[in-house]
């Protein structure tokens, strides 16, 4: 399905990766699962609708806040 329009970025591509491995949890060894996900889209160049919603819009040469 293709679809065209202003306000829809085009998905390049993405990654999805599932990790394993024991850890420590509450004094007990434990086999732990967790998932990384990156998704890579065209470019923005007026910020996302989130950052638009949440009045965060940032210029190129500034980094967003790490929380």
């Amino acid at each position: 399905m293709k679809v065209a329009h202003e306000n829809i970025v085009r998905l390049i591509g993405y990654c999805d990766h599932t990790n394993h491995e024991h850890i420590e949890h509450n004094g007990k060894l434990i086999f732990a699962k967790y998932r990384q996900i990156l998704i890579c889209t065209e470019y923005m160049p007026n910020g996302s609708l989130t950052s638009h919603i949440n009045g965060k819009i940032y210029n190129n040469t500034a980094c967003p806040p790490q929380y």
